[in-house]
């Protein structure tokens, strides 16, 4: 008679054990995310005067979009309306960081628009002159390849 064994031994205590760290883990991941967005709730009136300081033609594309999204489908325009103002710090936020970024970008093509500018100009090089002789360097000669005299079996391929 065979014996089975196992080797994983499932106890009702290490389930329960499992289920409150579990819930422990997530409340913690609720609290967090709850104070993320309380303080991003106070920032937001911020974030929204940076971004129109730093670039107000990205709230108005966000409204031109929204409008554009209301008329080709108004449930899903007005539900996207809705969910803006309720969710007003993340939207803020996303609008802040999409300013940021544009910034960003303007900033480096300018920059690089700068460097094609200047490599197409050129530049001046600092330069030293130097007063002396040019170096005479001793005439070259050409050494002909010695020919050796031994027998190879090459030459025999296009004999006989």
């Amino acid at each position: 008679m065979t014996q089975q064994r196992r080797d994983f031994n499932i106890s009702p205590m290490r389930t329960i054990i499992g289920l409150v760290f579990m819930i422990l883990i997530l409340y913690g991941l609720y609290s967090l995310a709850i104070f993320v967005f309380k303080i991003l709730m106070y920032l937001s009136p911020l974030l929204l005067i940076a971004t129109a300081v730093i670039d107000y033609s990205v709230i108005t594309g966000f409204f031109n979009w929204l409008g554009r999204v209301y008329k080709s489908n108004s449930t899903t325009g007005i539900t996207l309306m809705a969910l803006s103002a309720v969710a007003f710090p993340i939207t803020s936020l996303f609008l802040f960081s999409r300013a940021m970024f544009r910034r960003k970008v303007s900033q480096l093509s300018n920059q690089m628009q700068e460097e094609y500018e200047r490599r197409e100009r050129g530049e001046y090089a600092d330069f030293e002159e130097i007063d002396e002789e040019p170096l005479e360097l001793p005439r070259r000669t050409k050494i002909k390849p010695t020919q050796t005299d031994e027998y190879t079996d090459y030459e025999d391929l296009f004999g006989e």
